[in-house]
């Protein structure tokens, strides 16, 4: 459907910018404190983890609507 597709093409948009993230880390950390380093460490680890489980409830969602 077009609004699967629609999503689908805002996920793959994320991926990159994560990536983009992650190779700007260790820049960033540089100024940071110990104490800014984990609070920042923490926050990209649950963005991961929050991403990992949109994809996976997209993936649940666009199986369910297959079967409709």
């Amino acid at each position: 459907s077009t609004l699967v597709e629609s999503v689908r093409r805002q996920l793959d948009d994320v991926s990159p910018d994560l990536a983009r993230m992650e190779e700007a880390a260790p820049a960033r950390e540089e100024t940071m404190t110990e104490e800014e380093r984990g609070v920042f460490q923490r926050d990209r680890e649950r963005l991961h983890e929050g991403w990992a489980d949109l994809k996976e409830q997209f993936g649940q969602v666009q199986a369910e609507l297959e079967i409709i």
